[in-house]
């Protein structure tokens, strides 16, 4: 067993889910990140002058924002299959696991990727442009050098593991 936490992403075209499992233990814990259920909507909103939202609190404020406010703000989502093609889709993955340390950190959530050992999961299929991006894409938002592993392999570990 690593000496070090674990903090396990599936960063996710629509949704993405965050697993913490402490050093001492073998089963991880998914992160609510206030709906009262595991995942964040992997959606990121960019306002003038304000730091950017992530999740449900971005969506719900676009959401409920009037037509004037929203000239001042950019909502991106569905930006994760894009990240080898667009600079503007790797900005946004870039921005959006950064901002949702920095949004759990003003609730009670502890999530230190510096302090983790990260591992996210990618599509079985995905090429090797795709892991080599989201390899950076990470490492330039905070988390370090991740370790990558198949999505249905750590599916499998999940069900084993509960």
């Amino acid at each position: 067993m690593s000496e070090s936490s674990i903090l396990a992403i599936d960063f996710g075209t629509t949704n993405s889910y965050f697993c913490k499992c402490p050093a001492d233990q073998i089963s991880p814990v998914g992160v609510d990140f206030g709906s009262g259920r595991d995942g964040i909507p992997t959606a990121i909103l960019y306002r003038r002058d304000k730091d950017p939202l992530v999740g449900n609190p971005a969506l719900h404020e676009y959401g409920e924002s009037l037509n004037e406010q929203r000239t001042s703000y950019r909502l991106c989502t569905q930006f994760k299959p894009d990240v080898t093609t667009s600079e503007d889709a790797a900005k946004n993955a870039e921005d959006f696991p950064r901002t949702v340390v920095e949004q759990s950190q003003k609730q009670p959530i502890v999530l230190d990727p510096a302090r983790q050992e990260v591992i996210v999961g990618v599509p079985a299929e995905a090429e090797e442009a795709f892991r080599t991006r989201l390899r950076q894409i990470a490492k330039a938002a905070g988390y370090g050098d991740v370790k990558l592993l198949d999505e249905p392999k750590g599916a499998l570990l999940s069900h084993l593991w509960h």
